[in-house]
């Protein structure tokens, strides 16, 4: 019996950087009706475009990536494999670099600090992949840059580590 504690079916766009530029736009607007700003119209100009190019860029990766991810679901474009955890390296208690594990010879890594739609929830932050020998069940994809992106992760029911997560066999 397995629970499932990830599925990237269940993804949504990533609207963060909507957020953002909202934000942007809004302090933009107060900012411009100061003395200064009035006083430097063309420097206030530059620094608007800049920084709402951030946010517009990284929705459009955003869109990019949701629309690869729904292709890599819709054509089955993933492999499966299960077993024990082999060489987990855990995300650094400060939160920085990867996570890392190996699974049947198969290399993994992620981290919290990405912006994808595939497993990303280090040990650090409540992830539930937390030691060796934990055996799991993963499908997933190696992309353009030969990263193996993990798509569904179950881990056998006496493995698992946090609550909310769906049986399945």
């Amino acid at each position: 019996m397995y629970v499932e504690v990830f599925n990237a079916a269940q993804a949504y766009i990533h609207l963060e950087p909507i957020y953002l530029l909202i934000i942007i736009i809004i302090i933009s607007y107060i900012l411009s009706k100061t003395e200064e700003m009035q006083s430097k119209p063309v420097l206030a100009k530059i620094l608007f475009v800049i920084s709402i190019m951030i946010p517009i860029t990284a929705f459009i990766y955003s869109v990019r990536d949701y629309n690869n991810l729904q292709k890599v679901l819709n054509i089955n474009n993933f492999v499966s494999i299960e077993g024990n955890i082999q060489d987990f390296c855990p995300l650094s208690r400060f939160g920085h670099g990867v996570e890392s594990f190996t699974l049947k010879g198969v290399y993994f890594e992620y981290s919290e600090y990405s912006l994808n739609y595939y497993f990303d929830n280090p040990k650090e932050f409540g992830g539930p992949i937390v030691k060796n020998r934990q055996y799991l069940k993963i499908d997933y994809y190696r992309d353009k840059g030969g990263n193996n992106r993990i798509v569904t992760l179950k881990i056998k029911k006496e493995d698992v580590k946090s609550e909310g997560a769906r049986t399945s066999n």
